[in-house]
């Protein structure tokens, strides 16, 4: 294991940042399947999935889930009004045409930054609690979120480590355009998550970070994620690549979590599915972090 920092309260928390339609949810839940990490998915989304009766990946509805009601009750979450004020959420979508045509979306700072940061606080201690684990992940990915967590202090506690996960944005816009959200939106979207995330780098240049890609994980996933439990200070263990053997606890993120196959497959559909027009539009846009991630402008 790495050095704990001096104030370490005892366990590391892990924040996977990057844009929508990455691979999140598969790197999450294969590291939620190591014996010493509890993923706790999309955090940010907890006070909304809440009111909208979303689904654990346990299969049951977040107030009856075993996990989670006890989290909440542990963290004194409808005590402390934490329900009203929705101190996780930290992104708004904008309305008006524009927002809808561009799925633009504006950064909400928190209203009472010590409710954020103590919300925080409490949660992340309760989940280390009841799973009894010594690493937490946050798959949540929003870089403005990470930007608070480490403002308010809430990442320096818990000796954050960042992994920014990659995918080629040709794959990701596919992923937009097979959803009928529109390529010059994905693009965007790709472009502006990717970029943040560098600038957070630069802005907070102590974070430990990794950048690991989607394409590595589908078609390396031993060798990706051993590098990955080498920079989380673990040791690779098999269990990680059988990520539906054990019952998880994680909110949000993609439907595969809730079944299908065990076999890790690269998607690469946009090879085939973009036309010449699609492509043109994602490098005008979006070319140079392409290339700055180290992905061809094909």
């Amino acid at each position: 294991m790495t050095a704990k920092p001096p104030g370490f309260s005892g366990f590391k928390l892990v924040f996977i940042a990057g844009a929508n339609y990455s691979g999140s949810t598969l790197l999450s839940m294969l590291l939620g399947s190591h014996p010493q990490i509890e993923c706790l998915g999309q955090l940010y989304a907890v006070s909304g999935d809440i009111e909208s009766g979303d689904i654990c990946q346990c299969g049951n509805m977040l107030l009856d889930c075993e996990f989670w009601s006890k989290v909440l009750v542990e963290t004194g979450f409808w005590d402390t009004g934490g329900h009203q004020l929705q101190p996780i959420c930290t992104e708004v979508r904008r309305g008006g045409a524009l927002g809808k045509i561009f799925g633009l979306v504006v950064p909400r700072s928190p209203s009472h930054p010590n409710v954020y940061q103590n919300f925080n606080q409490e949660i992340l201690r309760a989940a280390s609690k009841l799973s009894g684990r010594e690493i937490l992940i946050d798959s949540s990915k929003i870089p403005h979120r990470l930007h608070w967590l480490l403002k308010t202090g809430v990442a320096t506690e818990h000796d954050m480590h960042v992994i920014h996960l990659t995918r080629n944005g040709f794959g990701v816009v596919n992923s937009y355009k097979r959803r009928r959200y529109g390529v010059l939106r994905g693009s965007l979207a790709w472009r502006s998550r990717n970029d943040q995330v560098f600038k957070l780098f630069t802005q907070y240049p102590t974070i430990r970070s990794l950048r690991v890609r989607y394409e590595d994980i589908c078609t390396r996933p031993h060798d990706t994620l051993t590098e990955v439990c080498d920079f989380l200070g673990l040791p690779f263990t098999p269990e990680i690549l059988k990520f539906r053997a054990r019952s998880q606890h994680q909110v949000g993120g993609n439907p595969i979590r809730h079944g299908g196959s065990e076999v890790i497959r690269l998607d690469e559909h946009w090879r085939h599915n973009l036309n010449k027009y699609d492509r043109s539009i994602f490098r005008t846009v979006a070319g140079n972090t392409q290339q700055r991630l180290g992905y061809d402008l094909i």
